[in-house]
């Protein structure tokens, strides 16, 4: 193994192995994250301006991350995500104990307000979506599993406030209009593990005009409530408070 290169005041040399291969790993994350940050397909050229990257760079990294499956080459030389990025996404929720209990409460939700059903963790400054089953509504947002987002919304709002748990004398229920989408709106509630552990939001998501129909709000809210308490069971958590109707303006 070769030995680093070090300076007098104890920090590696520039050409050192270790720093390039680090700053090889940097900059092969950053071309995955402006994969994932495209609506589709991306040519090189694409890429090359979204990451500062030269193209003969991008190539090297772009044949390293194929051959182990995380980007692929189309026909047409464009490049997308590959096969690997799914298989470690299951294997985070898998990591998080959730997926198994979510599925069946995601899809009852779903099937229940014919809106899209989605359950989102605190990743960092930001929200992952983590899991969602999409609505029987002819419009409805487009948000991908893994997306990760802003701390806006309903579910953003939802994962700050019970970050540190619940005190017991909050309403759970939070709702917002066209944060992130000026069209759609949302409706949260916290779930919560063994202990008061927030697990993540629980998250119904539709059009600013169906949200804003006062019994259709009701009737969202009192799903979403019965769905969170049910999650936070499964989990082992304490649903007390779920059988509250209050909402966060």
């Amino acid at each position: 193994m070769a030995v680093p290169k070090v300076k007098q005041d104890g920090t590696e040399e520039p050409d050192s192995p270790r720093v390039e291969g680090v700053a090889a790993l940097e900059r092969g994350l950053a071309v995955l994250e402006a994969l994932g940050a495209s609506d589709g397909p991306q040519p090189l050229a694409e890429l090359a301006r979204r990451t500062g990257l030269y193209k003969s760079t991008l190539l090297r990294l772009l044949a390293s991350l194929e051959r182990r499956g995380y980007t692929v080459r189309q026909a047409d030389g464009r490049y997308r995500l590959g096969p690997t990025l799914p298989r470690l996404g299951a294997a985070y929720a898998r990591g998080l104990d959730l997926r198994a209990a979510l599925d069946p409460v995601l899809a009852a939700l779903a099937a229940e307000t014919r809106e899209t059903a989605g359950f989102f963790v605190r990743e960092g400054e930001g929200r992952l979506l983590l899991a969602r089953v999409e609505g029987q509504q002819a419009v409805r947002d487009w948000i991908t599993i893994g997306s990760l987002l802003p701390l806006q919304g309903a579910a953003g709002h939802t994962l700050t406030r019970f970050a540190g748990g619940w005190r017991g004398d909050e309403p759970l229920l939070d709702s917002s209009f066209g944060e992130r989408t000026p069209e759609m709106a949302a409706i949260s509630v916290p779930v919560f593990r063994a202990g008061g552990a927030l697990a993540g939001a629980l998250t119904v998501s539709g059009t600013c005009t169906r949200f804003r129909d006062p019994d259709h709000h009701a009737a969202l809210s009192a799903a979403l409530l019965r769905a969170g308490a049910a999650l936070t069971r499964a989990l082992d958590g304490e649903a007390m408070g779920f059988d509250s109707p209050k909402k966060v303006p």
